[in-house]
């Protein structure tokens, strides 16, 4: 029965009873109130052909190396001393993140384990003192950080060493 558009739009109970038997295979009824379980094959051997269909996986496959979770067994020596050597020049750790696609963390263990000299980039004294000025004048953190091309959070901090009275956040409150 055709329906809009050409759908077909047979009921179930219309249709003629499809043959569901796998040729070889003995049929078994599954249930006994049912005609079609009459037609399918026992479930044991359907299964049994479904897996001989299968290619043995476990006995084809070849043994892996496991992969090394380790970045210094991930990173050839020749690339981590070429990192190295950019650092000592002057690149910094989020560039070199970017380059190399490594974490921070994971550049920082690298460079350390790798026997390089850390800049930590204090503040200096006479920045410390250009931050005091500015921050005194009305400049916010944010801007004052950027000027010395340092972080947020390392002028923040050095202008509470040095006891200056911070204003409120968000913005400046005469």
């Amino acid at each position: 029965m055709r329906g809009l558009r050409g759908v077909d739009r047979t009921l179930e109970h219309d249709k003629a009873p499809e043959d569901h038997t796998i040729p070889g295979a003995d049929a078994e009824p599954v249930h006994h109130y049912s005609k079609k379980s009459a037609l399918l094959p026992p479930p044991l051997v359907e299964l049994q052909k479904l897996a001989d269909l299968e290619p043995n996986w476990a006995a084809s496959a070849t043994p892996r190396e496991p992969v090394s979770r380790s970045l210094r067994r991930r990173i050839d020596p020749a690339l981590v001393k070429q990192i190295a050597t950019e650092y000592e020049t002057g690149a910094t750790t989020p560039s070199l993140c970017e380059t190399y696609g490594l974490s921070k963390t994971g550049m920082l263990r690298l460079l350390r384990d790798e026997g390089v000299a850390l800049r930590r980039r204090p503040l200096t004294i006479d920045q410390v003192e250009l931050a005091k000025k500015m921050y005194e004048h009305g400049r916010p953190i944010a801007a004052i950080a950027t000027r010395l091309d340092t972080s947020y959070s390392n002028v923040r901090q050095r202008l509470i060493k040095e006891e200056v009275q911070l204003r409120p956040r968000g913005g400046s409150h005469k």
